[in-house]
């Protein structure tokens, strides 16, 4: 393979990829300045695009603040909490109370498909990750938690819904 001063040129506009593990590729172009011999050939650039981000989720993400309901399965006591961000597959989901990873949740929340139209959803989960101790932050909830939903095509829709509705009913 030829070393990347053997066939770029100073003037020529190159695309640049770049990838981090299980979130996105993000890519973007450039202009080549000069490339500097050495045993490593550093291409300096300039020109560079603002840089498209590409998920690699199955499921396209939504930042909410969603207030929630939940029990701990088969328990039937409810606490309060907050899902942080939403999609068809899960939410990340904040609370003041420690979970296990593993457990099985039944959350209910509220979404708004159309304005003035709010729809309850019952949603089954399981904590599947557990993120960062907010408690150092004097944050109000304490704990959070990734949680992969176990629900019907037909909740999945609603929430796709939700995630897709045009910008000016975000709110």
């Amino acid at each position: 393979m030829d070393a990347p001063g053997s066939w770029l040129k100073p003037g020529e506009r190159v695309q640049i990829e770049t990838a981090q593990k299980d979130d996105a590729t993000y890519f973007s172009e450039a202009t080549v300045v000069e490339i500097k011999r050495s045993k490593n050939h550093i291409c300096v650039l300039q020109d560079i695009a603002k840089f498209r981000r590409v998920q690699h989720r199955r499921f396209a993400r939504l930042p909410v603040n969603l207030e929630a309901k939940y029990a701990i399965l088969p328990q039937q006591r409810l606490y309060d909490g907050l899902i942080m961000n939403i999609s068809s597959g899960g939410a990340i989901f904040a609370t003041q109370n420690p979970l296990q990873v593993g457990c099985s949740l039944q959350l209910t929340f509220e979404i708004e498909l159309d304005p003035g139209k709010k729809v309850s959803l019952d949603v089954e989960g399981e904590v599947v990750r557990e993120f960062a101790n907010f408690s150092e932050n004097n944050f109000k909830w304490k704990y959070s938690y990734g949680i992969k939903f176990e629900i019907s095509v037909s909740l999945q829709d609603k929430i796709v819904s939700f995630i897709f509705r045009p910008n000016d009913q975000k709110g």
